[in-house]
């Protein structure tokens, strides 16, 4: 099996998936999941689980004893059975990935070549289940499937309140939404903007917004992932540093779309570095402002 540790909000997780997806359609193997990390987090929920994933979730004495000393043992007298390798992920590098069927992950990979060959797949995999369709979520799409719809994400919440992500991230800027929404009603005739955020309060006091636009984020309280759905059924979409709406834009099946992400994605130069050199949140064909 190529087991997952997920880690971190909806956008690390589609992350997490979309690797492992790809290792297991390439080695032919089983896609598993440890999701016990979210039995802890204070914040955080696995809410992959409201899409059309197809993944083996394991419980934690599973987990214990593929990744076991007992396992390997057993592999070494009997063959590869039960024991998967763990793997971990280097911070800031793309590595090669042991060629072994049995293996357990843990990482972010957000490199485009951990997953580009099966964005296909993730497109059908990433259908929000109708069981979790709100009526508000169903109003709105409606608005958005018959418009010339713009979704535009506005990211504050932890970075802004914890210093450590405010100095490795930074905060995208004023200004870097007022050009995108310039660009974007000088390319496009009647655009209709719907605006996603978690700082309502601040956006209504900064951003000075276009008339035709709805916030989307009080029509639908903030849950995160008719929040997401919404975003990525939009014909175009402007992103923030967002591993939430950078896959809402990937994920983005209109043709003629128009995707538009801030130039800048890092406050840390060296990070930086990489997202400039491709290494990191690529999307072919989007427009960087």
């Amino acid at each position: 099996m190529i087991i997952i540790k997920f880690l971190g909000g909806l956008g690390n997780q589609l992350f997490q998936y979309a690797f492992g997806l790809k290792l297991a359609e390439e080695r032919k193997s089983r896609l598993a999941s440890d999701i016990h990390w979210y039995n802890i987090s204070k914040d955080r929920q696995f809410v992959l689980n409201k899409f059309q994933i197809k993944i083996l979730h394991l419980p934690r004495k599973g987990i214990n004893f593929f990744a076991s000393d007992y396992a390997l043992r057993l592999d070494k007298w009997l063959g590869p059975l039960g024991y998967h390798h763990y793997f971990e992920e280097t911070e800031g590098q793309v590595v090669p990935i042991p060629n072994q069927n049995n293996l357990y992950l843990r990482g972010y990979w957000n490199a485009h070549i951990y997953f580009d060959s099966v964005v296909g797949i993730m497109r059908e995999h990433i259908q929000l289940k109708s069981t979790f369709q709100s009526e508000a979520y169903r109003s709105v799409l409606r608005i958005i499937n018959n418009c010339e719809s713009v979704a535009v994400h506005i990211r504050r919440g932890d970075y802004a309140k914890n210093s450590d992500y405010l100095n490795y991230f930074g905060l995208t800027t004023i200004e870097y939404f007022q050009n995108a929404i310039e660009f974007i009603e000088q390319t496009i005739s009647f655009p209709q903007f719907f605006i996603f955020t978690d700082d309502v309060e601040w956006v209504n006091s900064h951003l000075s917004l276009p008339e035709s636009s709805t916030l989307v984020s009080d029509e639908v309280n903030g849950v995160d992932f008719l929040e997401f759905d919404l975003m990525r059924k939009c014909r175009h979409q402007i992103i923030s540093n967002s591993t939430f709406s950078w896959w809402a834009a990937r994920l983005n099946s209109h043709s003629g779309k128009i995707i538009i992400q801030p130039k800048k994605w890092y406050e840390d130069p060296t990070a930086q570095k990489r997202y400039e050199k491709h290494l990191c949140f690529y999307m072919k064909g989007a427009i960087r402002l």
